[in-house]
């Protein structure tokens, strides 16, 4: 279901004009997410580190993006 919804967001963000790129963040420990968007073309761009705190606990992000061929 994740595949299928981001495929249709990717076709709408594609009709936009000048739109460009797509960025996200992602848990870094959520590995399935990651590979989804990375099978998508998406690539990494940064990592933060204690990006999100959720009950006491620091957690880190992965900045991702994806240029789109406007």
């Amino acid at each position: 279901m994740a595949r299928s919804l981001l495929l249709e967001t990717l076709s709408f963000a594609r009709t936009v004009p000048d739109l460009r790129q797509i960025n996200l963040c992602v848990n870094a420990t959520n590995l399935a997410a990651i590979a989804l968007y990375e099978s998508l073309a998406f690539k990494p761009f940064g990592h933060e580190t204690g990006a999100l705190l959720i009950d006491g606990k620091l957690h880190d992000e992965i900045y991702m993006s994806l240029r789109l061929n406007n």
